[in-house]
């Protein structure tokens, strides 16, 4: 039997989601937060044992959203520690190639446009959020 190291990060995977619109403007997909009342995130959730960073944000935008995605370049990891252990997150630029109508129901869903993600994101996520506007705006170019 094996025992979970508690110094070993516990690793979670995403993506920010963006798509083009009519406006010109890019938008950006986010979800209602389980955890913080009021609050909206990125899709993002635990990567499954042996499970590739790339498919465990693949298959949580897909549970917390209802869309699919392409997965594009990484973003830099973000580290967070709480009293009993460090959270290691990896974010995705990703772009939609596809929808389902069902995604988990206790989760809202919506599009902004990447001139507004990053003030309705937590502090934690906003340095993800400045990072993927740059890289979604000069790819729009």
């Amino acid at each position: 039997m094996t025992m979970k190291n508690e110094n070993t990060p516990k690793e979670k995977a995403g993506v920010v989601a963006y798509r083009s619109e009519q406006s010109g403007e890019p938008h950006v997909l986010i979800v209602s937060a389980r955890k913080i009342k009021d609050q909206w995130v990125f899709p993002v959730g635990s990567v499954e044992k042996d499970e590739p960073l790339e498919v465990a944000a693949q298959r949580e935008c897909l549970e917390e959203s209802g869309y699919r995605v392409d997965i594009g370049e990484a973003l830099p990891r973000v580290e967070t520690a709480t009293d009993h252990r460090t959270v290691r997150f990896t974010f995705f630029l990703a772009r939609v190639v596809g929808e389902t109508d069902q995604w988990e129901t206790d989760r809202q869903r919506k599009w902004v446009p990447v001139s507004q993600v990053v003030d309705m994101l937590p502090e934690i996520f906003q340095g993800i959020g400045r990072r993927a506007v740059k890289r979604i705006l000069s790819a729009a170019k």
